[in-house]
């Protein structure tokens, strides 16, 4: 049994969300599996790995901020943000198609997705450099899927006994503060 992921998003939050898995069974057969989530905060790497994305959505889309530059010369696309991204087709037919969103200069957020660009596509002077980020990409979701994830928050490192109320912030860092003392209860004896 294998198993090929076919779509993904990332969340404001940083969680994968509604991905994709093909599960190739024997021979050519094959059973989807939609709308799969996680829980967890995604690792830097699978963040990056949308990122790199992100490039190709503004020379696809033949966008403003990449005319007369080439992909070389890591143009400036700090406005924009990678979504989601979907694999369809199959074999000779497969492709990409990737969603992401665009801070307008009136500040408002344009949502909008690529056309689907297959593998074999001899216009997309970029396309090697696209199935390699698509291909990271999902090695990262699959990896991300068996449970990679971003570190947890601190005060998960911290030892399970030390109380988080007992900690202080200085300018110089977090310290402990001391223990205070507790009462001893008075026992009376009843004879």
């Amino acid at each position: 049994m294998n198993n090929r992921i076919t779509k993904a998003k990332i969340t404001k939050d940083k969680i994968i969300d509604d991905i994709g898995l093909a599960e190739i069974l024997e021979g050519k057969a094959h059973r989807d599996h939609k709308g799969i989530k996680c829980d967890w905060i995604a690792h830097e790497d699978l963040i990056r790995a949308f990122m790199a994305l992100t490039p190709h959505v503004a020379f696809i889309c033949m966008l403003p901020e990449v005319q007369g530059q080439t992909l070389d010369q890591e143009p400036d696309v700090s406005n924009f943000e990678v979504h989601s991204f979907a694999i369809v087709g199959e074999d000779e037919t497969e492709g990409i198609t990737i969603t992401a969103s665009r801070i307008l200069d009136n500040g408002l957020t344009h949502t909008f997705s690529t056309p689907i660009l297959r593998w074999d596509n001899g216009q997309y002077p970029y396309i090697a450099e696209l199935a390699e980020a698509d291909y990271n990409l999902r090695n990262e979701i699959a990896l991300y899927y068996d449970g990679k994830a971003a570190p947890k928050r601190q005060l998960e490192f911290f030892d399970e006994n030390l109380n988080p109320d007992n900690l202080n912030l200085h300018d110089e860092g977090v310290t402990v503060s001391p223990e205070k003392p507790k009462r001893k209860k008075k026992v009376t004896k009843v004879n």
